[in-house]
């Protein structure tokens, strides 16, 4: 079974150098453009599309209580927003197995 790692940006930063020949301070902006690009459309409010990979959005959250396990006291939950994430067809497309490390 391969090892498994937690890809973080840096990584992604790499990947880009690799795929395209930036160096790694134009990779790094390109990166982070992207990412700053998909945060101010969903503090916007926007959804944000990329085809076959998924979509990022920011839903409602609902109201209502919950308990505070140690103590049962009742605790309301405040209206807000939260993102989301709906995966793509290539990315529903990857078996589950392989998907979590053939677990």
């Amino acid at each position: 079974m391969p090892a498994r790692f937690d890809m973080v940006k840096a990584d992604l930063v790499a990947r880009t150098c690799a795929a395209t020949g930036l160096t790694r301070g134009e990779a790094r902006l390109a990166v982070e453009s992207v990412f700053h690009a998909v945060a101010d459309a969903m503090v916007d409010g926007n959804r944000v599309v990329i085809r076959r990979f998924g979509t990022f959005l920011v839903t409602p959250r609902k109201t209502g209580m919950a308990r505070n396990p140690r103590t049962g006291a009742p605790i309301p939950i405040p209206p807000g927003w939260v993102a989301r994430f709906r995966p793509g067809a290539s990315l529903k497309a990857i078996p589950s197995s392989s998907a979590a490390g053939g677990e």
